[in-house]
């Protein structure tokens, strides 16, 4: 582990660091932390179990008396299971999300745009910074991992963590079930996701790494695939690039549709210069169907997952 703090007084519009930043390497955190050796710690395996039970019962009045009209029952369970100590397995089904915060109501005015939710669910929250990638920080394309897209999740398994020293990975399978609107004269009522990411550590924080993303839904499907990578060239200036290939069907057809995303950077930044050099390409037919990948001209207005009454 490594630790650095930074203080700011706004006031006075200064801020440090300790240790202090060499100004040849700029604000580069990540190389120049303290790093922090624990030695003689315990492993517990870790083993969680949160089971949740559901009723509900509703009446109506017909005439000077209330009468039944529906009752049920509902169960679910989310575990979490500790592979090692650097990789954890967690597993939900039919999970209940009624008591995570709402999502602020937005209006929406630019039609051109659509609205855009973030993920506030804790299954999916955690080890979300595991699907980041290469090629962020100024490219239109913020994220190829977007969970709200799964709105309705009937069972899911997560993986994620460290293999070893070098390589980690995060994965991603679950099945989603469809609103009865959304769901035609014999299409699929449920859609598989399926998600993998695989890194590689190289010296400082250099890595290259691999993403695919996929949600099938009987004949139809998206799919989102490649690779990124960033490279320390010196101490102050870095190597990034990214490159995806996506492939559409629509249900019923047999036409596919795909598109791609490229991008390569240069950027160089110390306290006298800062410098950035970067191409980059979207073709029109990346994504289209957008429940893949995510970019911030193309994002789709994602439901909220369906709370179950209390």
């Amino acid at each position: 582990m490594g630790v650095i703090f930074e203080r700011r007084v706004t006031r006075r519009s200064e801020s440090g660091t300790w240790p202090p930043l060499d100004p040849a390497v700029g604000p580069n955190f990540l190389t120049q932390n303290v790093p922090i050796l624990f030695t003689d710690i315990k492993h517990d395996t870790l083993l969680e179990l949160l089971p949740d039970a559901t009723y509900s019962h509703q009446q109506a009045r017909e005439g000077e008396r209330l009468q039944r009209t529906s009752a049920w029952g509902d169960f679910g369970l989310t575990g979490k299971y500790g592979v090692t100590s650097q990789l954890t397995l967690d597993g939900t089904y039919n999970p209940d999300f009624s008591q995570v915060e709402a999502d602020a109501g937005q209006v929406d005015v630019n039609l051109r745009y659509a609205l855009f939710y973030p993920e506030k669910r804790p299954f999916f929250l955690e080890g979300r910074d595991s699907f980041n990638f290469a090629g962020t920080d100024y490219g239109p394309l913020q994220a190829v991992v977007h969970t709200r897209t799964i709105a309705n999740p009937i069972a899911g398994v997560k993986l994620s963590g460290k293999l070893s020293a070098e390589d980690s990975l995060a994965t991603i399978y679950a099945v989603d079930e469809l609103p009865e609107a959304g769901v035609g004269p014999g299409e699929a009522e449920h859609a598989q996701v399926s998600v993998l990411r695989y890194k590689r550590a190289l010296a400082g924080d250099s890595y290259p790494g691999g993403f695919y993303t996929g949600r099938e839904r009987g004949d139809a499907f998206n799919r989102v695939f490649g690779a990124d990578g960033s490279i320390r060239v010196t101490g102050a200036s870095a190597i990034g690039f990214h490159a995806f290939g996506a492939s559409t069907r629509a249900s019923g057809t047999d036409r596919e549709t795909g598109g791609h995303a490229v991008l390569a950077e240069y950027a160089h930044d110390r306290r006298d210069i800062s410098v950035y050099l970067g191409a980059r390409d979207i073709s029109q037919g990346f994504d289209r169907w957008r429940i893949g990948a995510r970019s911030t001209t193309t994002s789709t207005r994602l439901p909220a997952s369906r709370p179950r009454p209390r």
